[in-house]
């Protein structure tokens, strides 16, 4: 599927909401820096990354459903504290909750995009982008 028929298949799904909210995420993340490109399956979604090496910060689908990542990076281990310090983060966002909390590497929420409010979607991707930009590409950090 390309970008136009994965919105389609939203907006079919889930009304102008899901198409809205599919959009401002796209919005937000591309005036961070991150790349947007469509996902497999017979679903249809989103893969939102950052950086180079494609590091992985959300993923959304035509269903509406919401995946977080906190373990940004494929072979490199998320930290006890770190991953306490995300999920927090996470915990604190409004209108998110998080299916089988807590997240180890990535988590779903709950509700579907469309009701998840604009300002928690934003926070979260400005969150994952700068804990990218601090652990991967920033030499001063720790």
């Amino acid at each position: 599927m390309d970008t136009l028929e994965i919105l389609s298949k939203a907006q079919e799904l889930g009304g102008d909401a899901r198409r809205e909210a599919m959009m401002q995420a796209f919005i937000t993340a591309r005036d961070l820096g991150c790349k947007i490109t469509p996902g497999g399956g017979k679903v249809g979604g989103f893969n939102i990354r950052y950086g180079s090496l494609k590091y992985a910060i959300m993923d959304m689908n035509t269903r509406g459903e919401v995946f977080f990542h906190i373990k940004h990076h494929p072979n490199k281990d998320l930290p006890s504290e770190k991953k306490a310090r995300a999920n927090k983060f996470v915990s604190e966002l409004d209108g998110v909750t998080i299916k089988n909390a807590p997240i180890n590497h990535y988590g779903q929420a709950e509700e579907p995009i469309e009701e998840i409010p604009e300002d928690s979607m934003t926070s979260f991707l400005e969150y994952a982008v700068d804990v990218i930009r601090t652990e991967y590409y920033d030499p001063h950090s720790d």
